[in-house]
């Protein structure tokens, strides 16, 4: 027997008799039943990854909050500057002639004024401090020595070594052909959040 369904979705033929209007909404009543239990079974599926994915979430933040991240290593610092003679005839160095101010830097290609005897070569020492054993990684030192009255540049640079237990580490730079024209020292250290330098100037005089 062919009945016709009247749902509101349903409007088809079915074959079978016609279940009474009672049974049939007791049928549609537990179907909707069972449609609520689905959609409330489906929220705990779904809600349980959602939290817990929450929970990772704000665990991982906390892991990788600034407050806990490595602290940048500390600043290094330019501590000194010196300049000393090479005396040629005996190969030895005179003191430190940026700190002494009664060294007479007059006529030093030929021994005279202060020197102990003929110079035409400089050492400049620069002296940084840092960390105790520590390493310079990226930074460096900029050096540029520049010579009064005549064109000349002179321009290096050089990566910081393992400091000492002292916390100390030295560099050291060359130049030629000096004693008669006053030369201008630029020293920067590079590579670090606050960049440290000094000036200097050796004040070379030569004449009759």
């Amino acid at each position: 027997m062919l009945s016709w369904d009247r749902g509101p979705q349903n409007r088809f033929w079915t074959a079978g008799p016609r279940l009474p209007h009672n049974v049939q909404q007791g049928q549609a009543r537990k179907q909707t039943l069972k449609r609520s239990d689905n959609q409330q079974f489906g929220f705990k599926l779904v809600g349980v990854p959602y939290l817990s994915f929450c929970i990772l979430l704000v665990l991982g933040f906390g892991l990788y909050s600034p407050c806990l991240a490595k602290s940048p290593a500390p600043d290094f610092q330019l501590t000194s500057v010196q300049a000393k003679l090479f005396y040629s005839d005996t190969g030895t160095f005179s003191e430190d002639i940026l700190t002494s101010p009664d060294f007479t830097l007059w006529n030093t290609i030929i021994g005279e004024g202060s020197a102990k005897g003929p110079s035409n070569s400089t050492l400049v020492l620069v002296e940084i401090s840092g960390p105790s054993g520590g390493y310079g990684e990226r930074r460096k030192v900029e050096f540029e020595a520049s010579f009064r009255g005549i064109d000349r540049v002179v321009k290096q640079t050089s990566e910081i070594g393992v400091f000492g237990n002292n916390g100390k580490c030295f560099l050291g730079f060359w130049l030629y052909d000096t004693g008669c024209e006053p030369v201008k020292l630029v020293v920067k250290l590079t590579g670090q959040t606050k960049e440290s330098s000094m000036t200097k100037t050796i004040n070379f005089r030569c004449g009759e």
